[in-house]
């Protein structure tokens, strides 16, 4: 099982231009601490992931591909942090539940 703490000690590895942490116990903050120092990172999944919340997103303006599905804290408000993505061509919110489909659709329009 991975948490926060397993996760700082992936920072030498700088090269790393895509993580998986599916189903991990990991949150916000760990991932944000660490991921900063990947200046490669094009693409996350940190789907299933119970501590994971809005706040990912703001800080991971270089990522093309974001996973982070059924991370039942990513809710609507302050979700807007999407639009800082600028790069991003993929985007799963699968099964978020806090995030409604006319929030997202908005935008859009």
């Amino acid at each position: 099982m991975i948490m926060d703490l397993g996760v700082s000690h992936l920072s030498t590895l700088t090269n790393i231009t895509y993580l998986t942490f599916d189903r991990c116990f990991l949150t916000t903050d760990g991932v944000v601490s660490y991921i900063l120092s990947l200046k490669n990172i094009k693409a996350l999944n940190v789907s299933k992931c119970r501590g994971i919340t809005n706040d990912v997103v703001a800080h991971l303006s270089t990522l093309i591909n974001l996973n982070i599905s059924e991370c039942h804290y990513v809710a609507d408000q302050r979700i807007d942090h999407l639009s800082l993505l600028t790069s991003m061509k993929r985007l799963n919110l699968y099964n978020c539940s806090q995030v409604t489909t006319q929030y997202i659709l908005e935008p859009l329009t």
